[in-house]
């Protein structure tokens, strides 16, 4: 089965200012281009077709958090958060993504880029760390 392609077109190219990822992309912009909208249509729909129930993932052995509010900040955090994502991946990293309200306690790394992290969960960042995980924060 062929995997989703922009019909001959580069889809950076495609996305509103060059960004592929939602808070920079603006699909759910009221000015967002209509074509955009269908393309991310027929990309759903492709992805529907795939077999996906014959895939065995392995577990996570680590998180990247992103804080309460990342909408808001976006703009700050994207890059951060993109940049340690792709770190964590070459390192062949199983990675989690994790909103810091619901830090999973199975991981054995949690990491926080960007900080923008509430008091308390620096709080539980600590407890992690008490008990044994580590934590990468910047």
């Amino acid at each position: 089965m062929e995997l989703h392609r922009l019909r001959g077109t580069d889809p950076l190219s495609l996305a509103a200012g060059g960004a592929p990822l939602e808070p920079s992309f603006g699909i759910c912009r009221a000015t967002v281009r209509l074509s955009l909208g269908r393309e991310f249509l027929s990309f759903a729909a492709d992805v529907r077709r795939l077999p996906l129930d014959e895939l065995t993932l392995d577990a996570p052995n680590a998180a990247l958090i992103y804080p309460h509010g990342y909408y808001e900040r976006a703009g700050r955090l994207h890059d951060k958060l993109w940049r340690a994502f792709t770190l964590a991946k070459g390192a062949n990293l199983n990675l989690d993504l994790v909103r810091e309200d619901r830090l999973p306690t199975d991981v054995k790394l949690l990491i926080a880029p960007g900080s923008g992290l509430h008091l308390s969960t620096w709080a539980r960042l600590r407890d992690f760390v008490a008990a044994g995980g580590i934590c990468w924060a910047s």
